[in-house]
């Protein structure tokens, strides 16, 4: 119903990585969006390229314009609701994941009592960000498994060092974004 071109089917039409301007421009775009709904108190927790929706592709963002021509789509993942109202026990499925698992927080994988609030998103946000920026994700894993132990021995070995070319400033905001520590980011 939304008119413009999923992010995903973008990068099919103009392959990543892409220029530093570029996608922080486009990066600022979804930011706005995002804020938005973290705003209205509604978390993401699936944001990825096939979630984002870009309506007028030429669109220059200016921080003071209230439409960033960005439309944030599937708001299915939702946390187990039949787990919280009546207990584990009852779901037959407590740990289920639900979501892209190149989206997955740190925490998200390894504290599934914790609220994951803003912080997943903003995670969500640096991997889109590193994705355009080198055309890899910033870990490499092929399976849930293999994420989980990344993250429970906090061997977070991105690949920073593609990120070349990039200003400092910039480069730290993505650090940023990416940090471990929920609260850092």
């Amino acid at each position: 119903f939304i008119e413009g071109i999923t992010l995903k089917d973008l990068i099919v039409k103009k392959p990543i990585p892409w220029n530093w301007e570029e996608v922080i421009s486009l990066m600022q775009r979804i930011s706005l969006a995002l804020y938005e709904i973290n705003m209205n108190r509604i978390i993401h927790r699936d944001l990825h390229p096939g979630n984002i929706i870009i309506t007028r592709e030429n669109h220059k963002c200016r921080i003071d314009e209230e439409e960033p021509g960005i439309r944030i789509i599937d708001f299915g993942n939702k946390v187990n609701w039949g787990g919280e109202l009546f207990g584990d026990e009852h779901t037959g499925n407590a740990f289920r994941f639900e979501g892209s698992i190149t989206s997955w927080s740190p925490e998200y994988i390894l504290d599934r009592k914790r609220d994951n609030g803003i912080e997943q998103d903003i995670w969500s946000l640096g991997v889109i960000t590193f994705l355009l920026l080198t055309g890899e994700y910033p870990i490499n894993v092929s399976n849930i498994s293999e994420l989980f132990i990344k993250y429970k021995n906090f061997s977070i070995h991105m690949k920073i060092n593609l990120l070349q070319d990039i200003p400092e400033p910039i480069l730290y905001i993505i650090k940023r974004l990416l940090d471990a520590n929920p609260s850092s980011r």
